[in-house]
């Protein structure tokens, strides 16, 4: 669903959100990421994806990507 919803709209922010979640469910943490920076790039105001990003920055333990992610989040 989520891949046919990206390719008849590609820069829908819920595709790739849809995305980076079925990319983290299989382990993909590096693709659910780029995903993710994909959708805030659209439009930097959907927090879903700072906390999505945030998630699996403290899995990753990447304390670069945890500050960033949290600082959006908290402002």
């Amino acid at each position: 669903m989520a891949t046919r919803a990206l390719r008849l709209d590609p820069d829908a922010i819920f595709s790739r959100i849809m995305r980076a979640e079925r990319s983290l469910e299989r382990g993909d943490g590096k693709g659910a990421m780029q995903l993710l920076n994909e959708a805030t790039q659209l439009n930097p105001d959907y927090i879903e994806a700072y906390r999505i990003m945030l998630e699996i920055a403290e899995q990753r333990q990447d304390r670069t990507a945890i500050i960033q992610a949290a600082s959006v989040l908290n402002s």
